[in-house]
């Protein structure tokens, strides 16, 4: 997912979590462990960053019900205001969203439409104020398909309140194809099934207390994981096409991916140490129908790939496919499916229609 731009400055005017402690696979020779712990006033103000201090570390969090909108969908969105925000403001601060397109130009600002949301001084805890954007601009007109970002603010009652920037997200419009993933209760191997940059480990819609990992193949151990409804945002990591992650679902759920089919070849490097490794890859939807033999055609070294796999996760148990065992063709290649591929060396690997 793009990364969000930095802060604008806006004129101012009118449940239980399941820990998996350990679990080690055997993909043919190479032992896999997997560990993860559960871990306003008429003024000519201008928003302005809080202060540095950590208790207003992060005091504005902007969130959607998801990433990529059709033209018919409202957006919903949710601004959450930190516990303790409110002793900088005199008696009552406001909330609101504005929407930017990709030039940075507002193209929806909510003050010119509805009263804020007021916040009383006195509110002790965190607060989520709910919202919704129907796609059209400030004339009521539907906007373009594209990228958007959505800036949550709050800010002071009177011009003696400092107002205090907030936080953005950024969504995808328009009749835009999709993937429907559905993901069984436990571990998943998991890729993105179309070509996409608007997905982190926060924005899959997964249900709270599930897990993202993320493998990292130079140091042949895992590097990142993300505790959904946990860990917090500044800590989750963007989704890279072409690879692989371990989910784990809290229960049974349907992720619904928007995206491109690749119509030109994708190139990825694939890099282990010098003895060797595992890599985590997956390959997006093309028209072309793939099967596990490919995977060493595809590569500028076929002979350093040994065996690909991946994970069922109804039987839970690996499906391997080791070339110079099985002379077929092997298991197909699935979009948005995950795939563990052992490498002799480093290799670049060309994909596409």
């Amino acid at each position: 997912m793009a990364m969000a731009s930095p802060a604008k400055t806006v004129p101012y005017s009118v449940d239980e979590i399941s820990v998996m402690g350990g679990m080690t696979v055997i993909p043919s020779r190479k032992i896999i462990s997997l560990l993860a712990v559960a871990a306003v006033a008429i003024s000519s103000l201008t928003l302005v960053p809080m202060n540095s201090s950590a208790f207003y570390n992060e005091p504005v969090t902007v969130t959607t019900d998801k990433v990529a909108y059709v033209e018919t969908e409202n957006v919903h969105i949710n601004i959450s205001v930190a516990s303790g925000i409110f002793a900088s403001f005199s008696s009552t601060c406001q909330c609101f969203f504005v929407v930017e397109n990709s030039s940075g130009t507002v193209v929806y600002d909510m003050r010119q439409h509805y009263y804020w949301n007021q916040i009383p001084t006195g509110l002790t805890g965190p607060k989520t104020f709910m919202f919704t954007w129907n796609q059209k601009d400030d004339a009521g007109h539907k906007v373009q398909p594209g990228n958007y970002e959505i800036w949550g603010y709050i800010a002071g009652y009177t011009p003696m309140d400092n107002p205090k920037y907030g936080a953005s997200r950024l969504i995808l419009t328009g009749n835009n194809p999709f993937c429907e993933v559905a993901l069984a209760a436990g571990w998943n191997l998991f890729s993105l099934p179309l070509l996409t940059s608007n997905y982190t480990s926060a924005s899959l819609g997964l249900p709270g207390g599930s897990l993202v990992v993320k493998w990292n193949p130079r140091a042949q151990s895992y590097g990142s994981i993300f505790l959904v409804g946990v860990s917090p945002l500044s800590t989750a990591f963007s989704l890279t096409e072409g690879t692989g992650y371990w989910i784990y679902a809290k229960s049974a759920c349907t992720l619904v991916i928007y995206g491109d089919v690749p119509t030109t070849t994708h190139y990825y490097h694939w890099d282990v140490p010098s003895e060797g490794g595992w890599v985590l890859v997956g390959f997006p939807m093309t028209p072309g129908a793939w099967h596990a033999s490919d995977v060493a055609r595809w590569s500028d070294l076929p002979d350093s790939i040994d065996v690909v796999c991946y994970y069922d996760t109804l039987a839970g148990a690996y499906v391997t496919y080791i070339a110079i065992i099985i002379p077929s063709t092997g298991f197909g290649l699935m979009p948005a499916m995950g795939y563990w591929v052992y490498l002799d060396h480093s290799v670049t690997v060309a994909y596409g229609p």
